[in-house]
């Protein structure tokens, strides 16, 4: 009955390790008041934080945050930009979840944010709808599931007159007339000194693997106890 056992944790093992089921995210820090003279909204910086992360192998959360800004303070982001893989594009289906929410538009190197600094997508928010330390959250998906997307397909920086600057996201923060940038992502990709190292983040699959490893663990264990 040991032996049993024993195979039984050694399968469970054996499953988890193939599935290798690990979620990637990219997370960008918006820490720079890149314009001159650099305009720092209230708060601490990082003042913004946007996270792409893998929930499934052609879905991609965002989310927007604003837990830098300091509450109380007259100031909310009415604009904020991103990049994607050219090839997705034209494909991108956006979902709404929570938080505050924004208009969407699209096209390549055509979202102009400050200082000419030209993106593909931008989210626009009403005044003081995004406000210090609220949310916005999305689900993105590819229209075409031969090009799936993933959160690396967003680390890619901006160009101005088709020179690469090095800013991956930017955002404008109303009120006070900043505009802030992130300049490093925890995904490698285009742009200055990457910080590799996705985080790991268990998805729901290995949830379940883990659920079924120790049911079958607990209905092995009873079924002995009662023998």
């Amino acid at each position: 009955m040991r032996n049993k056992k024993v195979k039984f944790s050694a399968l469970l093992l054996i499953l988890l390790s193939a599935a290798n089921l690990n979620a990637a995210q990219l997370t960008l820090d918006l820490d720079t008041a890149y314009l001159t003279p650099a305009v720092t909204p209230v708060g601490t910086s990082p003042w913004l934080v946007a996270e792409f992360t893998d929930i499934a192998q052609n879905s991609v959360q965002l989310s927007m945050s604003t837990t830098g800004l300091a509450t109380g303070a007259s100031q909310s982001v009415g604009n904020w930009f991103f990049n994607v893989t050219d090839s997705l594009l034209g494909l991108l289906d956006f979902q709404y979840v929570s938080g505050s929410e924004g208009s969407i538009f699209l096209a390549p190197n055509q979202r102009v944010a400050g200082g000419g600094l030209l993106f593909d997508i931008e989210f626009d928010f009403e005044t003081d709808q995004f406000a210090p330390g609220a949310q916005s959250v999305y689900l993105i998906s590819s229209l075409d599931a031969s090009q799936p997307i993933s959160s690396e397909s967003f680390a890619l920086d901006s160009i101005f007159s088709s020179t690469q600057t090095g800013y991956y996201s930017a955002a404008f923060v109303e009120e006070v007339g900043s505009w802030i940038a992130a300049s490093s992502a925890t995904i490698p990709g285009p742009g200055p000194d990457p910080d590799p190292g996705p985080k790991p983040v268990p998805e729901p699959a290995t949830i379940m693997l883990l659920g079924f490893g120790l049911s079958g663990l607990i209905a092995f264990s009873r079924k002995k106890f009662f023998a």
